[in-house]
């Protein structure tokens, strides 16, 4: 049987049009789930990077590719600055600006018709893509920002290029090379404009299909999160690399040892105050270079976290302090060779300065924190990349940082209005995984309130998955006991009909018989208990179905079946 064709309401990433999450079976009018969530928030993709889901807008420049030859009315480009026009040219499916020993400025900027402005909307973000094909001798090429500056691109290498741009005012200037006897080639030039808030984030981690990804609002203490130019280094030096970091950018940094014989603590580093009682979750990403050994750890001589080996992706030693109560080390596996690294805790007595710290090591640690001897040559290390520390009892996608600390709102989705899609008696259906054990996490069919639903219910205690109907305020229950692991993905149903509730987890069947007949009147579909902000869902979902109908047992069974 098909039970896409059977359900009314389908939310999965995998079905249709990857990405939508649709509220209704596609068809002619189909409804998608309204997402909120006021900011920008990352996720991994189908390549196993990590970036920001994101609506992209149509093309913005014309003649991007340069298949135009020949003069601005032709092309859609402006070239030179002010009456020198001979230093830019666009020719052979190219745009190249040069300079003489006596020209310091080249530019060229895209055309609406006659000029470069009402071209882009101002305050908004756009994604500028573009290849250098060919430099000869061109050290210092830029982009234009807003307000008349121009920022220096990632590189002026050979490659292809990503850049976003917040302009403040509507003029679409492009690039700007300011070497003297130089020149440089650019083809493939695109601006799109970007919508980051309100775009639910379909995650490919771990791989396989992907999962809708929703979590709780998280705000990242960790500043310069890419950079780590704030952050103090005892005994170790920060350099810029071309190593692609897990964005896919050549944004990696590389963390070396010093030269020579070197004591005392070293590191990486950043304090943190804390008060007794407080929880904390320290990630980042790293990866080998020359160096295979490493320790990860919030605290100083007294310190928790752990020694890590960045060939076997292996924790060799928890370090431990009673300072502290460990409530997890964890290694993520991603692409190319990075680990995301995160040690959850809770500050038993609290300081006014603890050290979020990572050091590199040229053997392996055997020392029961993060003091310990080491020999570097002063070039020698690791990558590192996307600090995050979060004040929470675990790690949750990352969050960018520059000078200041950035908060990710929650993630809602909801959906109301609905009430023809949704049976007197029916099915509600989730292959879904929650966050953590210690929260309850709902997902609800209701009339928005508590008094009428149909609930999916992950309990705080034991992770405990259960299914709830309540009428009229009068609650009826069947809770799985079996040891299911909530924070793993489950095939979940729960069948609602006159006198019976019953609850499928993995194909088996749990039931609850009684008196009672179900709510009339359903119109609301919502990530929460019974809105979002009560009990919200918060974790990772790659199917949820709402059926009209009460489905068979044998339906049922394997439809829930791994």
């Amino acid at each position: 049987m098909s039970f896409y064709e059977e359900s009314s309401i389908i939310i999965t990433p995998n079905a249709y049009k990857a990405g939508t999450l649709y509220a209704v079976v596609p068809t002619s009018g189909a409804a998608d789930m309204d997402v909120t969530r006021a900011t920008a928030a990352t996720r991994v993709d189908e390549s196993g990077l990590v970036n920001y889901a994101e609506v992209i807008g149509s093309e913005e420049v014309t003649n991007g590719d340069f298949a135009t030859d020949g003069t601005p009315t032709t092309t859609s480009w402006s070239l030179g600055w002010y009456s020198n026009t001979s230093n830019v040219e666009i020719t052979g499916g190219r745009l190249t600006m040069s300079n003489s020993a006596s020209e310091t400025d080249s530019r060229a900027y895209a055309t609406n018709g006659t000029t470069s402005n009402n071209i882009l909307t101002t305050n908004k973000l756009y994604k500028l893509q573009y290849d250098i094909v060919e430099n000869n001798g061109v050290t210092d090429l830029r982009y234009y920002s807003s307000g008349g500056i121009f920022i220096p691109v990632p590189s002026v290498d050979v490659g292809s290029y990503t850049v976003y741009i917040k302009n403040t005012s509507n003029q679409l200037f492009l690039f700007q090379n300011i070497t003297t006897n130089s020149s440089i080639s650019i083809d493939n030039v695109s601006v799109k404009e970007v919508t980051r808030d309100n775009v639910p984030r379909i995650d490919y981690t771990g791989g396989g299909c992907p999962h809708i990804l929703a979590e709780p609002q998280r705000e990242n203490l960790a500043l310069n999160s890419e950079t780590f130019s704030s952050y103090a280094t005892s005994n170790v030096n920060i350099t810029s690399s071309s190593t692609l970091s897990p964005d896919g950018t050549s944004t990696a940094i590389k963390l070396a040892l010093d030269n020579g014989t070197l004591s005392s603590n070293g590191g990486m580093s950043f304090p943190q105050s804390t008060t007794a009682g407080q929880n904390f979750s320290w990630s980042m990403f790293v990866k080998k270079a020359e160096y295979s050994y490493l320790t990860f750890s919030f605290g100083s001589n007294a310190a928790v976290g752990f020694h890590f080996d960045l060939d076997t992706g292996l924790i060799t030693q928890v370090l431990a302090s009673a300072q502290y109560t460990l409530i997890e080390n964890k290694v993520e596996s991603y692409n190319n060779g990075w680990y995301r690294l995160s040690v959850s805790l809770t500050d038993v007595g609290g300081a006014g300065g603890r050290f979020v710290c990572i050091k590199p090591s040229p053997v392996e640690p055997t020392a029961s924190n993060n003091n310990y001897t080491s020999t570097g040559d002063g070039t020698s290390g690791i990558y590192v990349w996307g600090a995050q520390l979060e004040e929470a009892t675990y790690p949750t996608s990352y969050i960018p940082t520059s000078g200041s600390t950035v908060t990710r709102n929650q993630d809602q989705f909801s959906r109301d209005g609905i009430s023809s899609l949704i049976g007197s008696e029916g099915v509600l259906f989730a292959e879904a995984a929650i966050d953590a054990i210690g929260t309850q996490r709902s997902i609800v069919l209701s009339d928005g309130t508590a008094n009428n639903r149909v609930l999916l219910f992950f309990k705080a205690i034991g992770g405990t998955i259960s299914a709830n109907l309540k009428v009229g305020g009068v609650s009826y229950s069947v809770v799985d006991n079996s040891g299911t692991v909530a924070t793993d993905f489950n095939k979940i149903a729960v069948r609602y009909q006159e006198n019976r509730l019953d609850l499928f987890i993995n194909g088996a069947l749990r039931t609850f018989t009684g008196t009672f007949t179900p709510p009339t009147v359903l119109n609301q579909l919502n990530f929460g208990a019974a809105t979002t902000s009560s009990n919200p869902f918060y974790g990772k979902v790659k199917q949820l179905q709402v059926y009209p109908t009460a489905l068979s047992d044998a339906e049922l069974t394997t439809l829930t079946t791994p």
